[in-house]
């Protein structure tokens, strides 16, 4: 009788996750007066980070008055910026000189409107890195914890669940995975470029194709992990939709087009 009744409860536990759907309800173009590329939200959905074709410069834009606050104009300060609060947002700097390249990372508060210089290295509570043919794990106060989940793979877009349970990342040349916190596959996604997620159950990515120097056409893709469903968020004949970021509450969806335009689709997951 214990059996029966533990698999009952897993089996009612386990549905909902199995049962979640997507739906699209609306779509937007932000009324930008210039192009701007690789978006991504802020601390709210009203909030939309933007940056420069080669992530130079970074701005925030707020959707609800249309209002653009220019928070750099260095270069890559627009290349993987950190949300840390309400408050702040954390963007690094990149310069060279006489073959020297030095990282230095500024935080700029909404409160004040203004940037300062924070500590060299910038580590959250926990963090993934690429490091060539590995990932590495690293929490403050802890060993870095090497992660190999394929020999002799390169990884890119690595990044971590929103609940710190899961690893999501591409591996060269052979496709997009999910892991454990130990680099044990627990899903494969197959060919989704520039994935991200959404919520612990649904990423984002894109289904691009190139011609060897540029994309030449790409569709934005929700994922559903437990199922692998997949579905259609935006882009197609004459939309080339790519590098798509959710907002933290996992309901709206930005990308950039061919053109430089920003693009906002509000979702629902049920």
């Amino acid at each position: 009788m214990k059996k029966i009744l533990y698999f009952v409860v897993f089996t009612l536990l386990a549905v909902p996750s199995y049962t979640q759907s997507l739906k699209v309800r609306k779509q937007k173009k932000l009324a930008l007066s210039h192009e701007a590329w690789f978006p991504s939200f802020g601390s709210n959905s009203r909030e939309v980070l933007l940056t420069g074709k080669n992530y130079k410069g970074l701005s925030l834009y707020n959707t609800r008055t249309r209002k653009e606050i220019k928070i750099s104009d260095e270069p890559g300060a627009g290349y993987n910026v950190v949300v840390k609060s309400n408050d702040e947002i954390v963007y690094r700097i990149t310069r060279g000189s006489r073959g020297k390249r030095a990282t230095e990372y500024k935080t700029y508060s909404k409160t004040t409107n203004s940037n300062v210089v924070t500590k060299s290295s910038f580590v959250q509570d926990l963090q993934i890195k690429v490091n060539g043919k590995q990932l590495e794990l690293i929490k403050p106060g802890e060993d870095i914890k090497i992660l190999k989940p394929f020999d002799d793979r390169y990884y890119v877009w690595v990044s971590l669940s929103p609940d710190n349970k899961k690893i999501l990342f591409t591996t060269v040349g052979k496709g997009t995975y999910v892991s454990d916190l130990e680099g044990n596959v627990i899903a494969e996604l197959g060919y989704l470029n520039a994935p991200s997620w959404i919520n612990n159950q649904w990423v984002l990515g894109m289904d691009d194709k190139d011609d060897g120097h540029n994309i030449i056409s790409s569709k934005i893709l929700a994922l559903h992990i437990p199922s692998g469903k997949k579905q259609i968020i935006s882009g197609g004949k004459n939309e080339i939709a790519m590098y798509p970021r959710s907002s933290l509450k996992g309901d709206r969806i930005v990308f950039h087009n061919q053109k430089g335009e920003i693009i906002i689709v509000k979702i629902r997951i049920r």
